[in-house]
């Protein structure tokens, strides 16, 4: 390699530890920042609880936009928290664990947690406020989209044991539509609790159990 081609690889080289040794420098100055702003980070952690309550009762569905919805509850902010929101949603955030626990009692983060939607884990992944409240949020469109697979697949269940039902069964025997209903119920195979089954039908679950032993006594069941 010629001198002048040696000059030119360490004078590049060197411009590249300048570049990096400033980017190194930009971070450690943002970090110091973050950890020596306790106002900065007080407000932060004050306004992020707001939007995970927000956020955790917002009504979704299984075509929600993760953005737009985000977007949509910023936008209930008054105008200085919304500027202060915009301006620090994608900072370092390392409280999202801190919230995950202050609402371990909501009823609807105590559904996503049983159901496997959430968990701490995930939670600890997370790394700004924005991925933090984004996570909660697909977390309840998803159980969305698995409520309405397993209705449609309850109603897929009814509708064939009502078809089995209107083969199988004399209609003499059974004359009471809410009847046919209940049976229709008990033999669709549902995973459902007497309770559950009671609820369903619009009667006492000492009603059913006098239904299901008239049910045993014709042969229905």
């Amino acid at each position: 390699m010629s001198e002048k081609n040696t000059k030119i690889l360490q004078h590049a080289l060197a411009s590249n530890r300048s570049q990096i040794t400033r980017l190194l420098w930009e971070q450690r100055k943002i970090q110091a920042q973050l950890v020596t702003d306790p106002e900065k980070n007080k407000k932060l952690y004050a306004l992020s609880q707001i939007m995970y309550v927000k956020v955790l009762e917002e009504e979704v569905d299984d075509s929600t936009s993760t953005r737009a919805c985000l977007k949509k509850i910023q936008s209930t902010l008054d105008t200085e928290d919304f500027t202060f929101c915009s301006n620090h949603k994608y900072d370092v955030f390392s409280r999202g664990p801190s919230l995950f626990k202050l609402y371990a009692e909501h009823p609807i983060q105590q559904s996503l947690v049983k159901g496997k939607y959430l968990g701490k884990r995930t939670i600890r992944n997370t790394k700004t406020l924005q991925q933090v409240l984004k996570c909660i949020l697909e977390a309840k469109i998803q159980q969305q989209k698995d409520m309405l697979i397993a209705e449609y697949k309850a109603l897929r269940k009814q509708k064939d044991a009502e078809n089995k039902l209107s083969e199988t069964v004399d209609v003499n025997l059974v004359k009471k539509s809410s009847d046919r209903e209940l049976l229709i119920l008990l033999k669709s195979g549902l995973n459902l609790s007497q309770k559950d089954l009671a609820d369903r039908a619009g009667i006492s679950v000492s009603t059913l159990k006098r239904r299901i032993e008239k049910f045993k006594e014709l042969g229905l069941m």
